[in-house]
């Protein structure tokens, strides 16, 4: 696995058992074997056994915003950037299938691999691209020779990567799916600025992120506030649509509030725009 997948396979540790995983997704995690990140794993619960809940939280409100945009504007392709070994894809194709999905990361070999034992015949629904996604150029290239087209309505879900990607790189990846008349919807997922953290949350955020980064050596951390977000958002001439903290996730997941109790616990946010 590449540093990015290796990432993506440890939060599929943390999401494991969670209730909203189709019968396709739970086949795919079946064919995995995800031994190399459990000590990791292991570490980063050290640090604060409850991190499954972050992450959960996370995959629901994804999950939920993934089906939204899915209805709004009659959107017929998604986009997954740092898709890794996630199976977002998958649980799509399971509720829709005439849209066509495509999935971009480093290197999308190993999981192309899994899918065709799986099942060959998702790959007519699925595209899978490895492109290194600090080259947004290159990234557009690839998609339109991919057959993307982006005269259509697209969904442009970008969870667990923006942390890895400086701000000019994200904002050029961004502008590549602005539209004149805002038919796209993107789903961003984003770390918050340590300062609007609680010092607990922050704390933990901090030990369990160093971790990782000293594990698989992605030392850039990015990170956003909901101001940025609004002017990035607004500078892209879109519209913001919804805005979700930790806190908000948790209680529409749970229905309660244990872990995260105030917005200032939590320190990943998500939110849906028009672009």
């Amino acid at each position: 696995m590449n540093d990015i997948s290796s990432t993506s396979a440890l939060v599929l540790l943390w999401s494991m058992g969670k209730k909203d995983d189709t019968s396709l997704s739970s086949k795919y995690l079946e064919f995995l074997n995800l031994d190399s990140v459990r000590e990791l794993y292991l570490k980063c619960n050290q640090v604060w056994p409850f991190y499954s809940e972050v992450i959960k939280n996370r995959k629901k409100c994804v999950w939920d915003l993934t089906q939204l945009g899915l209805n709004d504007e009659n959107v017929l392709q998604v986009i997954i950037l740092g898709a890794g070994m996630d199976p977002l894809s998958l649980d799509i194709i399971s509720k829709n299938q005439s849209v066509k999905i495509f999935e971009i990361d480093f290197s999308m070999d190993e999981k192309k691999a899994v899918i065709e034992k799986m099942d060959s015949t998702l790959l007519d629904s699925l595209v899978m691209i490895s492109v290194d996604l600090k080259k947004p150029d290159e990234l557009l290239k690839s998609l339109v020779k991919s057959g993307w087209n982006p005269k259509y309505s697209t969904l442009v879900v970008l969870e667990g990567i923006s942390y890895y990607l400086s701000e000019k790189i994200m904002n050029s990846i961004l502008r590549l799916f602005k539209t004149e008349n805002k038919k796209n919807r993107v789903i961003f997922e984003y770390l918050v600025s340590q300062d609007l953290v609680s010092k607990k949350g922050a704390a933990n955020a901090k030990k369990i992120f160093d971790l990782i980064s000293e594990d698989t050596g992605l030392v850039e951390i990015t990170r956003y506030n909901q101001i940025k977000i609004k002017k990035i958002i607004e500078t892209l001439n879109g519209s913001l649509l919804k805005i979700l903290t930790m806190k908000e996730m948790e209680w529409e997941r749970t229905g309660k509030n244990i872990f995260f109790r105030r917005s200032k616990s939590g320190w990943i946010e998500i939110c849906y725009f028009a672009l």
